[in-house]
């Protein structure tokens, strides 16, 4: 049985893009416009890579929220031991390839979703495949197949050249949003290719700078001991998330260095 789109299906997705929200308080990352949900449901092309556990309940978030043009991608044909937790599958459906089973079931139940499947490898499409997508959505559980579509994202960079060539053009970036899950846990992440390659410092402070406003981080693309006494000297407080031992002995040294004792 299909889900018909009804008049205020997605009223509740055209206010959070229409009008102010507490969950967007920096205007530089979301401004509202009420151009943007028609442009979510008629422009914007979503590649989901994986049909399996988590590709399965993509698919169905994605549809369910208001999108209208997804891709799947999924080499792996349905297994027995699937069933469990892969819910667009039935029994009937064994043998059959995930990426066709899920998007026929999609194109079902949500009429107002079309979903193209591909029983491929991710490694089957070329650039000109990947350039059509605004966003890829990442359920897979192989890291070289991870690997290979941030790779592929990267080539699809296109740099201004008026700036030297690097600085990267904001339309050429095609967000990767990368999920996994173990058991009850999971994780997610959201990558822009285009910050691959800048310093850390530099994208960590931008991005703080960007969400809390109330914080001002200044980044230093530097080593610890490219600064001497007196840059240590303004800090009241010292955190440190260092990976290394002999940077950890050299800020304890530094520290030391700045105690000052009473004469009397």
């Amino acid at each position: 049985m299909a889900c018909d789109l009804i008049e205020g299906q997605f009223v509740e997705i055209q206010r959070l893009l229409e009008r102010p929200s507490a969950a967007f308080s920096d205007a530089q990352m979301f401004e509202p416009d009420a151009r943007l949900f028609p442009a979510l449901r008629e422009a914007i092309n979503i590649l989901v890579l994986g049909a399996g556990g988590l590709g399965c309940e993509l698919l169905k978030d994605l549809a369910l929220t208001g999108f209208k043009n997804l891709h799947v991608i999924d080499m792996d044909t349905i297994d027995l031991s699937n069933l469990n937790r892969q819910f667009l599958f039935r029994q009937s459906d064994i043998g059959r390839p995930k990426a066709t089973v899920a998007a026929e079931f999609v194109n079902r139940r949500v009429s107002t979703c079309q979903v193209t499947p591909h029983f491929n490898r991710i490694e089957d499409f070329d650039s000109d495949f990947y350039q059509q997508f605004h966003i890829v959505v990442c359920g897979l559980d192989s890291i070289s197949a991870r690997r290979w579509i941030n790779r592929m994202l990267l080539s699809l960079l296109k740099y201004d050249q008026s700036s030297g060539g690097t600085v990267v053009r904001p339309e050429s970036v095609k967000p990767l949003i990368d999920g996994c899950t173990e058991g009850f846990k999971g994780s997610v992440r959201v990558i822009y290719p285009g910050d691959i390659g800048r310093p850390k410092a530099t994208v960590a402070a931008e991005f703080v700078n960007r969400r809390v406003s109330t914080c001002q981080v200044t980044p230093h693309f530097n080593r610890i001991e490219d600064f001497d006494s007196d840059f240590y000297q303004q800090f009241h407080i010292v955190v440190c998330g260092l990976d290394s031992i002999s940077a950890r002995r050299w800020i304890n040294r530094m520290l030391l260095s700045l105690l000052k004792y009473d004469q009397s």
